[in-house]
Order: C-alpha cells, then sequence, then structure tokens
C-alpha cells in the first residue's frame, strides 16, 4: 500500500556518489587501523564497473558497512595464502529488471561465515552491525563464491537499490 509513497521518499533521501577517491580514503583509514594495531594488511584491489555509482543510502552508514566487510575480509585474508581481498562496486539488474548496487569485498580464506551464520551474530559489531545497517537501508547481504581466475574464494557484501 505505502511502496509508491516510501520510494519517492527514498529518491528524495540522502544519496551517496561513490568513485575511486572516496573508495579509497575509506579503505586507507581501515589500513591505518589495523598497521596501528600491529595487524596484517593485505592492500585490496579495487575494482569498479564504473567511474561513479550513486546509491541512495547515507554516506557514514555506506562507509560503516563497507569498513567492516574489509575488516572482516582482512582478517580472513590474514590466514590465508597467497592472501587477496578486493573491493568490487558494480551496477546489477534483479530478476524484476530493478537497478541495484552492489558492494562486496572478497578475500582468499576457503572458509568463511555463511548468510544463516551472519544472521545470528550480535548487532552491536562487524557483520552483525552491517547486517542491520543494510537491511535499515533496504538492502541485502550476500556471500557468493569468487571465480577460479584469481586468489579470492568468496565475497561478501551488500546490495542496495539504485
Amino acid at each position: 500500500v505505502h511502496a509508491e509513497r516510501l520510494g519517492a521518499l527514498l529518491r528524495r533521501g540522502p544519496t551517496t556518489r561513490l568513485d575511486a577517491a572516496t573508495l579509497g580514503a575509506w579503505i586507507d583509514d581501515v589500513r591505518a587501523e589495523r598497521l596501528a594495531r600491529g595487524a596484517l594488511w593485505t592492500a585490496p584491489e579495487l575494482h569498479l564497473q564504473t567511474l561513479v555509482v550513486e546509491l541512495r543510502v547515507h554516506a557514514p552508514v555506506l562507509r560503516a558497512v563497507l569498513t567492516n566487510l574489509l575488516r572482516n575480509a582482512e582478517e580472513a585474508a590474514a590466514g590465508a595464502e597467497p592472501r587477496a581481498v578486493v573491493v568490487r562496486v558494480a551496477e546489477e539488474t534483479d530478476a524484476a529488471g530493478q537497478r541495484q548496487v552492489a558492494v562486496l569485498v572478497a578475500d582468499s580464506c576457503a572458509t568463511g561465515p555463511s548468510l544463516e551464520d551472519i544472521r545470528r551474530r550480535d548487532a552491536d559489531r562487524g557483520l552483525g552491525l552491517v547486517r542491520d545497517l543494510v537491511q535499515r537501508w533496504r538492502g541485502h547481504l550476500v556471500v557468493r563464491p569468487e571465480g577460479a581466475a584469481g586468489a579470492c574464494k568468496k565475497a561478501i557484501g551488500a546490495v542496495f537499490p539504485a
């Protein structure tokens, strides 16, 4: 009943323009945090389908989602050989033909949480926080296997309406 009104409100709501410079700054913050703690750092590859993508997500929320996904991937990759992390942003189309934006972070650890594992996490940190933020902004989490071409084995991320 309220879908049309909600859609109109969301179109007028906050949007974030996501580009390589913004992602690079967020990645640098996580790098500095990990190095300050003496943790291993695997410089992530950055894969952007387009130079700029707009998401109907408030920038601080999107930053919290990405940085928590990156922290999780860095921890997972620290125990794998070879170590690899990839941050990927791509536009997609869902089964109904609606445009979406996927923000994924892949790592080289062969094991990892399933969506069911993430659903059971505490809401105050890490993937539990990501889960709740993504749901509040009308997105959904994904856990995807990575292709055989690279060192990464799985990707965890968020998909938002575009």
